[in-house]
């Protein structure tokens, strides 16, 4: 992430705006007293919003674990249909 002062960014703000834009990078904007601030594409500014989103759904988040421990081995794999119906037949 590139950082520059208020008093840069003032002065050299379209060329900022041009480089976020087509560079997907973010700009913070140190400011006086701690006043900074980031700077990024409406497009990022989305995709984190959706990232927020999801990660504040409690199912979809403990489907994506479980999707994951399946993945890694932790968990079995799903059973084929075949195979739920060779148990049902064989109990």
């Amino acid at each position: 992430m590139n950082v520059t002062s208020v008093k840069d960014y003032r002065a050299s703000l379209a060329s900022y705006h041009r480089s976020i834009i087509e560079n997907n990078d973010p700009l913070l904007v140190t400011g006086p007293r701690g006043g900074d601030i980031v700077v990024l594409s409406r497009k990022d500014f989305e995709s984190l919003e959706l990232s927020l989103k999801i990660l504040r759904d409690k199912p979809i988040v403990e489907g994506l674990v479980l999707a994951q421990k399946r993945l890694s081995g932790d968990i079995p794999p799903f059973k084929s249909t075949e195979q739920v119906f060779t148990d049902v037949l064989e109990s």
